[in-house]
Protein backbone atom coordinates (compact mmCIF):
# COMPACT_ATOMS: atom_id res chain seq x y z
CA UNK A 1 0.00 0.00 0.00
CA UNK A 2 1.12 3.53 -0.79
CA UNK A 3 0.65 6.86 0.90
CA UNK A 4 -0.48 7.87 4.35
CA UNK A 5 -3.50 5.83 5.40
CA UNK A 6 -5.67 6.13 8.50
CA UNK A 7 -3.62 3.30 9.96
CA UNK A 8 -0.90 5.58 11.31
CA UNK A 9 2.53 4.11 10.60
CA UNK A 10 1.21 1.21 8.54
CA UNK A 11 1.96 2.94 5.26
CA UNK A 12 4.74 0.91 3.71
CA UNK A 13 4.80 -1.02 0.47
CA UNK A 14 5.46 -3.98 2.80
CA UNK A 15 4.26 -3.76 6.44
CA UNK A 16 5.12 -6.57 8.88
CA UNK A 17 4.43 -6.44 12.62
CA UNK A 18 6.11 -9.02 14.89
CA UNK A 19 7.59 -10.57 11.73
CA UNK A 20 10.41 -13.10 12.04
CA UNK A 21 12.68 -14.66 9.42
CA UNK A 22 11.14 -12.78 6.48
CA UNK A 23 12.93 -12.43 3.13
CA UNK A 24 12.02 -9.34 1.09
CA UNK A 25 13.93 -9.82 -2.15
CA UNK A 26 14.01 -8.48 -5.72
CA UNK A 27 11.04 -6.12 -5.47
CA UNK A 28 10.56 -2.63 -6.88
CA UNK A 29 9.18 -0.01 -4.47
CA UNK A 30 8.11 3.20 -6.20
CA UNK A 31 6.74 6.47 -4.79
CA UNK A 32 5.75 5.03 -1.39
CA UNK A 33 5.56 7.01 1.82
CA UNK A 34 7.69 4.09 3.08
CA UNK A 35 9.05 1.12 1.13
CA UNK A 36 9.48 -1.46 3.92
CA UNK A 37 8.19 -1.06 7.49
CA UNK A 38 9.11 -3.70 10.10
CA UNK A 39 8.28 -3.32 13.78
CA UNK A 40 7.56 -4.81 17.19
CA UNK A 41 5.38 -3.35 19.89
CA UNK A 42 4.04 -4.69 23.21
CA UNK A 43 0.71 -6.41 22.61
CA UNK A 44 -0.44 -8.34 25.67
CA UNK A 45 -3.62 -9.47 23.98
CA UNK A 46 -1.70 -11.00 21.08
CA UNK A 47 0.77 -12.75 23.38
CA UNK A 48 -2.07 -14.60 25.15
CA UNK A 49 -3.38 -16.17 21.97
CA UNK A 50 -2.55 -19.80 21.11
CA UNK A 51 -0.81 -18.92 17.85
CA UNK A 52 1.46 -16.40 19.57
CA UNK A 53 2.35 -18.84 22.36
CA UNK A 54 3.16 -21.55 19.81
CA UNK A 55 5.20 -19.35 17.47
CA UNK A 56 6.77 -16.77 19.76
CA UNK A 57 10.45 -15.90 19.60
CA UNK A 58 12.23 -14.44 22.61
CA UNK A 59 11.18 -14.50 26.22
CA UNK A 60 8.99 -12.49 28.56
CA UNK A 61 8.06 -9.01 27.42
CA UNK A 62 10.14 -9.46 24.27
CA UNK A 63 8.01 -12.30 22.96
CA UNK A 64 7.31 -12.04 19.25
CA UNK A 65 9.99 -9.53 18.31
CA UNK A 66 10.60 -8.36 14.79
CA UNK A 67 13.91 -9.73 13.60
CA UNK A 68 16.12 -12.07 11.59
CA UNK A 69 14.82 -10.39 8.42
CA UNK A 70 16.64 -9.79 5.13
CA UNK A 71 15.83 -6.95 2.71
CA UNK A 72 18.07 -7.38 -0.33
CA UNK A 73 18.34 -6.84 -4.08
CA UNK A 74 15.35 -4.49 -4.16
CA UNK A 75 14.90 -1.21 -6.02
CA UNK A 76 13.52 1.84 -4.21
CA UNK A 77 12.54 4.63 -6.62
CA UNK A 78 11.09 7.92 -5.45
CA UNK A 79 10.06 6.69 -2.00
CA UNK A 80 9.97 9.16 0.86
CA UNK A 81 11.62 6.54 3.11
CA UNK A 82 13.18 3.24 2.00
CA UNK A 83 13.08 1.19 5.24
CA UNK A 84 11.67 1.97 8.70
CA UNK A 85 12.58 -0.24 11.69
CA UNK A 86 10.89 0.18 15.07
CA UNK A 87 12.16 -2.00 17.91
CA UNK A 88 13.23 -4.45 15.25
CA UNK A 89 16.24 -6.70 15.82
CA UNK A 90 19.10 -6.19 13.34
CA UNK A 91 17.87 -6.49 9.76
CA UNK A 92 20.18 -7.24 6.83
CA UNK A 93 19.70 -4.39 4.35
CA UNK A 94 22.05 -4.97 1.43
CA UNK A 95 22.48 -4.81 -2.34
CA UNK A 96 19.46 -2.54 -2.68
CA UNK A 97 19.41 0.25 -5.28
CA UNK A 98 17.97 3.58 -4.07
CA UNK A 99 17.03 6.27 -6.57
CA UNK A 100 15.53 9.65 -5.68
CA UNK A 101 14.74 8.47 -2.13
CA UNK A 102 14.39 11.26 0.43
CA UNK A 103 15.52 9.16 3.44
CA UNK A 104 17.28 5.79 3.26
CA UNK A 105 16.92 4.23 6.72
CA UNK A 106 15.05 5.25 9.87
CA UNK A 107 15.65 3.32 13.11
CA UNK A 108 13.66 3.81 16.31
CA UNK A 109 14.10 1.99 19.59
CA UNK A 110 17.48 0.41 19.01
CA UNK A 111 18.75 -2.48 16.87
CA UNK A 112 19.05 -1.33 13.25
CA UNK A 113 20.45 -2.58 9.96
CA UNK A 114 23.38 -4.75 8.97
CA UNK A 115 24.80 -3.48 5.68
CA UNK A 116 26.57 -6.58 4.47
CA UNK A 117 27.95 -7.21 1.00
CA UNK A 118 28.48 -10.87 1.84
CA UNK A 119 26.76 -13.18 -0.57
CA UNK A 120 23.97 -15.29 0.80
CA UNK A 121 21.49 -17.63 -0.75
CA UNK A 122 17.88 -18.26 0.10
CA UNK A 123 16.85 -21.89 -0.41
CA UNK A 124 13.65 -22.33 -2.36
CA UNK A 125 10.96 -23.78 -0.12
CA UNK A 126 9.75 -27.25 -0.98
CA UNK A 127 6.09 -28.14 -0.69
CA UNK A 128 4.27 -31.35 -1.28
CA UNK A 129 1.39 -30.74 -3.66
CA UNK A 130 -1.65 -32.93 -3.24
CA UNK A 131 -4.27 -33.21 -5.95
CA UNK A 132 -4.40 -30.73 -8.82
CA UNK A 133 -4.43 -26.95 -8.96
CA UNK A 134 -7.14 -25.19 -10.93
CA UNK A 135 -7.07 -21.38 -10.65
CA UNK A 136 -10.54 -19.90 -10.50
CA UNK A 137 -11.07 -16.91 -12.77
CA UNK A 138 -7.43 -16.89 -13.93
CA UNK A 139 -6.43 -14.58 -16.78
CA UNK A 140 -3.48 -16.22 -18.59
CA UNK A 141 -2.69 -12.99 -20.46
CA UNK A 142 -1.74 -11.38 -17.12
CA UNK A 143 0.71 -14.08 -16.08
CA UNK A 144 4.17 -12.78 -15.09
CA UNK A 145 5.67 -10.20 -12.73
CA UNK A 146 5.88 -7.64 -15.53
CA UNK A 147 2.06 -7.47 -15.48
CA UNK A 148 2.03 -6.31 -11.85
CA UNK A 149 1.50 -2.55 -11.94
CA UNK A 150 1.22 -0.62 -8.68
CA UNK A 151 -0.94 2.47 -8.46
CA UNK A 152 -0.90 4.99 -5.62
CA UNK A 153 -3.14 2.75 -3.52
CA UNK A 154 -3.07 -0.84 -4.78
CA UNK A 155 -2.17 -3.07 -7.76
CA UNK A 156 -3.92 -2.11 -10.96
CA UNK A 157 -6.67 -4.58 -11.95
CA UNK A 158 -6.04 -4.13 -15.71
CA UNK A 159 -9.68 -3.13 -16.06
CA UNK A 160 -9.99 0.41 -14.71
CA UNK A 161 -8.46 3.54 -16.31
CA UNK A 162 -4.83 4.36 -15.52
CA UNK A 163 -2.16 6.88 -16.54
CA UNK A 164 1.45 5.92 -15.77
CA UNK A 165 4.90 7.12 -16.78
CA UNK A 166 6.75 4.60 -18.97
CA UNK A 167 9.71 6.54 -20.37
CA UNK A 168 11.80 9.46 -19.17
CA UNK A 169 14.72 11.48 -20.46
CA UNK A 170 15.83 15.06 -20.04
CA UNK A 171 13.82 16.31 -23.02
CA UNK A 172 11.00 13.74 -23.15
CA UNK A 173 8.33 12.11 -21.00
CA UNK A 174 5.99 9.34 -22.18
CA UNK A 175 2.87 8.28 -20.27
CA UNK A 176 0.76 5.22 -21.12
CA UNK A 177 -3.04 5.60 -21.20
CA UNK A 178 -4.74 2.38 -20.18
CA UNK A 179 -8.46 2.04 -20.86
CA UNK A 180 -8.74 5.74 -21.68
CA UNK A 181 -9.75 7.57 -24.84
CA UNK A 182 -7.96 10.68 -26.02
CA UNK A 183 -10.94 12.91 -25.17
CA UNK A 184 -10.83 11.69 -21.55
CA UNK A 185 -7.38 13.23 -21.02
CA UNK A 186 -6.50 16.90 -20.52
CA UNK A 187 -2.84 18.00 -20.58
CA UNK A 188 -1.57 21.36 -19.31
CA UNK A 189 2.10 21.72 -20.23
CA UNK A 190 3.08 25.31 -21.16
CA UNK A 191 6.14 25.42 -23.40
CA UNK A 192 6.15 21.68 -24.15
CA UNK A 193 5.12 19.94 -27.36
CA UNK A 194 2.18 17.68 -26.48
CA UNK A 195 1.00 14.64 -28.41
CA UNK A 196 -1.92 12.47 -27.24
CA UNK A 197 -2.26 9.17 -29.09
CA UNK A 198 -5.39 7.02 -29.11
CA UNK A 199 -5.06 3.42 -27.95
CA UNK A 200 -5.09 0.61 -30.50
CA UNK A 201 -5.74 -3.12 -30.09
CA UNK A 202 -2.91 -4.51 -28.01
CA UNK A 203 -1.33 -1.10 -27.34
CA UNK A 204 -2.35 1.59 -24.83
CA UNK A 205 -2.65 5.20 -25.81
CA UNK A 206 0.16 7.60 -25.00
CA UNK A 207 0.82 11.15 -23.87
CA UNK A 208 4.17 12.36 -25.17
CA UNK A 209 5.71 15.55 -23.77
CA UNK A 210 8.78 16.96 -25.50
CA UNK A 211 10.82 20.03 -24.68
CA UNK A 212 11.74 22.03 -27.82
CA UNK A 213 14.61 23.74 -26.02
CA UNK A 214 16.49 23.68 -22.71
CA UNK A 215 14.54 24.85 -19.68
CA UNK A 216 12.38 23.75 -16.76
CA UNK A 217 8.78 22.97 -17.68
CA UNK A 218 5.87 22.14 -15.37
CA UNK A 219 3.12 19.80 -16.57
CA UNK A 220 -0.19 18.34 -15.37
CA UNK A 221 -2.07 15.39 -16.88
CA UNK A 222 -5.66 14.84 -15.76
CA UNK A 223 -7.81 11.90 -16.82
CA UNK A 224 -11.55 11.54 -16.26
CA UNK A 225 -13.40 8.30 -16.95
CA UNK A 226 -16.78 8.14 -15.28
CA UNK A 227 -16.26 8.72 -11.54
CA UNK A 228 -12.52 8.03 -11.81
CA UNK A 229 -10.20 11.06 -11.75
CA UNK A 230 -6.41 10.84 -11.84
CA UNK A 231 -3.96 13.75 -11.81
CA UNK A 232 -0.21 13.55 -12.45
CA UNK A 233 1.94 16.66 -11.98
CA UNK A 234 5.66 17.19 -12.30
CA UNK A 235 8.41 19.19 -13.93
CA UNK A 236 10.86 18.41 -16.69
CA UNK A 237 14.45 19.65 -16.48
CA UNK A 238 15.59 19.77 -20.10
CA UNK A 239 19.34 20.37 -20.32
CA UNK A 240 22.44 19.00 -22.02
CA UNK A 241 25.27 18.37 -19.59
CA UNK A 242 28.93 18.37 -20.60
CA UNK A 243 30.60 15.78 -18.41
CA UNK A 244 34.24 15.16 -17.53
CA UNK A 245 34.96 11.94 -15.62
CA UNK A 246 38.30 10.89 -14.16
CA UNK A 247 39.98 8.98 -11.36
CA UNK A 248 41.77 10.71 -8.52
CA UNK A 249 44.61 9.20 -6.46
CA UNK A 250 43.90 7.79 -3.05
CA UNK A 251 45.70 9.93 -0.48
CA UNK A 252 45.49 7.95 2.74
CA UNK A 253 44.41 4.68 4.26
CA UNK A 254 41.32 6.27 5.77
CA UNK A 255 38.39 7.57 3.67
CA UNK A 256 38.93 11.23 2.88
CA UNK A 257 37.58 13.79 0.41
CA UNK A 258 40.03 14.97 -2.25
CA UNK A 259 42.42 17.05 -0.09
CA UNK A 260 43.62 19.39 -2.86
CA UNK A 261 40.54 20.84 -4.59
CA UNK A 262 42.51 22.81 -7.21
CA UNK A 263 44.48 19.72 -8.20
CA UNK A 264 41.29 17.66 -8.30
CA UNK A 265 39.60 20.18 -10.59
CA UNK A 266 42.68 20.35 -12.79
CA UNK A 267 42.34 16.62 -13.53
CA UNK A 268 39.08 17.36 -15.36
CA UNK A 269 40.96 19.39 -17.94
CA UNK A 270 43.84 16.97 -18.55
CA UNK A 271 44.25 13.87 -20.67
CA UNK A 272 43.39 11.88 -17.54
CA UNK A 273 39.71 12.82 -18.02
CA UNK A 274 37.19 11.33 -20.42
CA UNK A 275 34.30 13.36 -21.79
CA UNK A 276 30.71 12.98 -22.92
CA UNK A 277 27.27 14.58 -22.85
CA UNK A 278 24.02 13.57 -21.20
CA UNK A 279 20.50 14.99 -21.26
CA UNK A 280 19.96 13.95 -17.64
CA UNK A 281 21.99 14.10 -14.44
CA UNK A 282 20.40 11.10 -12.72
CA UNK A 283 23.01 8.41 -12.23
CA UNK A 284 22.36 5.42 -10.01
CA UNK A 285 25.95 4.19 -10.19
CA UNK A 286 25.41 1.52 -7.54
CA UNK A 287 28.75 -0.22 -7.07
CA UNK A 288 29.86 0.86 -10.54
CA UNK A 289 30.98 4.20 -11.89
CA UNK A 290 30.77 6.55 -14.90
CA UNK A 291 32.01 3.89 -17.31
CA UNK A 292 28.89 1.81 -16.58
CA UNK A 293 26.49 4.78 -16.90
CA UNK A 294 26.26 4.81 -20.74
CA UNK A 295 27.30 8.47 -20.98
CA UNK A 296 29.59 8.24 -24.02
CA UNK A 297 31.84 5.76 -25.82
CA UNK A 298 34.89 7.64 -24.53
CA UNK A 299 33.86 7.40 -20.88
CA UNK A 300 32.79 3.77 -21.29
CA UNK A 301 36.12 2.82 -22.91
CA UNK A 302 38.05 4.54 -20.11
CA UNK A 303 37.00 1.78 -17.66
CA UNK A 304 37.18 4.19 -14.73
CA UNK A 305 35.84 1.81 -12.12
CA UNK A 306 33.54 2.48 -9.19
CA UNK A 307 36.05 3.80 -6.63
CA UNK A 308 37.97 7.07 -6.37
CA UNK A 309 36.38 8.71 -9.39
CA UNK A 310 35.47 12.33 -9.96
CA UNK A 311 32.82 13.87 -12.19
CA UNK A 312 32.25 17.49 -13.21
CA UNK A 313 29.08 18.33 -15.16
CA UNK A 314 28.27 21.71 -16.73
CA UNK A 315 25.19 23.11 -18.41
CA UNK A 316 23.30 26.30 -19.11
CA UNK A 317 19.55 26.42 -18.51
CA UNK A 318 17.32 29.38 -19.43
CA UNK A 319 15.40 30.30 -16.28
CA UNK A 320 12.79 32.95 -15.67
CA UNK A 321 13.25 35.51 -12.94
CA UNK A 322 12.39 34.26 -9.49
CA UNK A 323 13.49 31.85 -6.80
CA UNK A 324 14.68 28.34 -7.67
CA UNK A 325 15.51 25.24 -5.62
CA UNK A 326 18.25 22.70 -6.41
CA UNK A 327 17.90 19.25 -4.88
CA UNK A 328 20.83 16.83 -4.96
CA UNK A 329 21.01 13.21 -3.89
CA UNK A 330 24.60 12.10 -3.62
CA UNK A 331 27.05 9.48 -2.38
CA UNK A 332 29.76 10.64 -1.84
CA UNK A 333 30.62 14.35 -2.05
CA UNK A 334 28.74 16.95 -4.06
CA UNK A 335 28.91 20.66 -4.79
CA UNK A 336 26.57 22.75 -6.97
CA UNK A 337 27.69 26.12 -8.29
CA UNK A 338 25.10 28.39 -9.93
CA UNK A 339 26.33 31.49 -11.76
CA UNK A 340 29.59 31.27 -9.84
CA UNK A 341 27.96 30.94 -6.40
CA UNK A 342 27.94 27.73 -4.33
CA UNK A 343 24.33 26.82 -3.49
CA UNK A 344 24.79 23.19 -2.36
CA UNK A 345 27.88 21.75 -0.70
CA UNK A 346 28.33 18.44 1.07
CA UNK A 347 31.97 17.72 0.22
CA UNK A 348 32.23 14.76 2.60
CA UNK A 349 32.33 10.98 2.70
CA UNK A 350 28.66 10.02 3.21
CA UNK A 351 25.95 7.56 2.27
CA UNK A 352 23.05 8.52 -0.02
CA UNK A 353 22.02 11.96 1.23
CA UNK A 354 19.62 14.66 0.01
CA UNK A 355 20.84 18.27 0.07
CA UNK A 356 18.99 21.36 -1.14
CA UNK A 357 19.87 24.95 -1.90
CA UNK A 358 18.10 27.96 -3.39
CA UNK A 359 19.12 30.83 -5.62
CA UNK A 360 17.54 33.89 -7.21
CA UNK A 361 17.35 34.82 -10.88
CA UNK A 362 16.90 38.58 -10.88
CA UNK A 363 16.76 39.31 -14.62
CA UNK A 364 13.28 40.42 -15.81
CA UNK A 365 12.91 37.36 -18.02
CA UNK A 366 15.17 34.59 -19.23
CA UNK A 367 18.90 35.05 -18.73
CA UNK A 368 20.61 35.29 -22.11
CA UNK A 369 22.31 31.99 -22.86
CA UNK A 370 20.92 30.46 -19.69
CA UNK A 371 22.14 30.25 -16.12
CA UNK A 372 25.40 28.32 -15.80
CA UNK A 373 25.17 25.36 -13.43
CA UNK A 374 28.19 23.25 -12.44
CA UNK A 375 27.91 20.03 -10.44
CA UNK A 376 31.07 18.54 -8.88
CA UNK A 377 30.96 15.01 -7.51
CA UNK A 378 33.49 12.60 -6.04
CA UNK A 379 33.22 8.98 -4.96
CA UNK A 380 35.60 7.26 -2.52
CA UNK A 381 34.45 3.64 -2.57
CA UNK A 382 31.36 1.48 -2.36
CA UNK A 383 27.88 2.55 -3.40
CA UNK A 384 27.51 5.75 -5.43
CA UNK A 385 24.64 7.89 -6.69
CA UNK A 386 24.23 11.37 -8.19
CA UNK A 387 20.83 12.92 -8.97
CA UNK A 388 20.01 16.54 -9.85
CA UNK A 389 16.58 18.17 -9.83
CA UNK A 390 15.57 21.81 -10.23
CA UNK A 391 12.20 23.43 -9.58
CA UNK A 392 10.63 26.85 -9.25
CA UNK A 393 9.87 27.87 -5.67
CA UNK A 394 6.36 29.24 -5.24
CA UNK A 395 6.20 32.84 -4.12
Amino acid sequence: GHGEFGYGLERGGVNIEHGWNNRILQNTFRDNACGVHLWWDPDEGLLKRPWARANAHGVGARMLPSGNNIVADNTFDGDELAIHLRDSDPTVFTRNVLTDVAEDVRVEGGAGVIESDDAFSIPSPSHTVYGTNRPVGARPELRGRDKIVMTEWFPWDHEGPLVREVDRSGFRRVFALHNLDRDEVVVDAPGLTVSVEQSEPGRPGRVILEAPRPGVFAYTIESRSGPSIQTISGSMVAATWEIAAFTWPKQADEPTPPPDLDAWRTLAGTDAASHGTSDSLRFGFGWGGPSEADISFEITDAKLGGDYFGLIARTRIPLEAGRWRVTMRSDDGVRVIVAGEVVVENWTHHGPTVDTGTFEVSAPGEVIGGVEIVVEHFEIFGYAVLEFTLERVDD
